[in-house]
Order: structure tokens, then sequence, then C-alpha cells
């Protein structure tokens, strides 16, 4: 086994005890917009364990109804932001006390 190998069990091992120790039901709050529960949505919006939030991923979509707003990638990078924004504020967070976002892009020219 290599050095790269034991680094990555152990990593594993920390993320299945973090996990299991924070996995309590009583621990987690699932956080449901308006929107998102009139829309019957089959997930929640975001997950609350101790003093994380952790947000679904996001599109440009126009939260009441779930289509691709108009405008291209501008207007759909805004409207995330939006929504993103609206989510956050349910647990009075802000867009400034997000420590990590991953963006996935189809088209990198873009």
């Amino acid at each position: 086994m290599t050095t790269a190998q034991k680094s990555c069990n152990v990593f594993i091992a920390m993320v299945l005890i973090t996990t299991f120790q924070t996995s309590k039901a009583d621990n987690v709050e699932h956080i449901i917009s308006d929107e998102s529960a009139k829309l019957n949505l089959p997930f929640s919006d975001a997950v609350v364990f101790g003093d994380t939030l952790v947000m679904s991923g996001q599109l440009g979509v126009n939260p009441a109804t779930f289509a691709l707003v108009d405008g291209g990638i501008e207007s759909e990078t805004h409207q995330i932001f939006s929504n993103m924004t609206s989510i956050l504020a349910l647990k009075d967070a802000t867009l400034a006390e997000i420590v990590k976002c991953t963006v996935m892009i189809a088209d990198i020219a873009e």
C-alpha cells in the first residue's frame, strides 16, 4: 500500500466517523422553502447539522415554476445567486458565510 493510499484510507475513516456522529435524526434539520414545498420536489433545499448548512445544487430556475430563466448563462447565474440568497436567509445566513462552492458547467467557454 502506497503512502497516498494510506492517507486516503485515513481520510475516508475520518469522514465516516464525522458522518456517523452527525447523522442522528435529532441533529439534522431539512430546510424546504415554500416554493419547493408547493412544487413537491423530492429533495430539501438545504440540510443543517450542528453549525453546518449544506445547500442542494442550484440551477438558474425560477423557484416558483422550476423553469430555467430566459437570457442564457448570465441570467441563469444571477438567478442561482438569488436562489442561494433566499435559501440562506431562511437560516439567517448570507453568501459571505459560504466556505465552499462547486461549480459544474457543461461548456467552459461560457
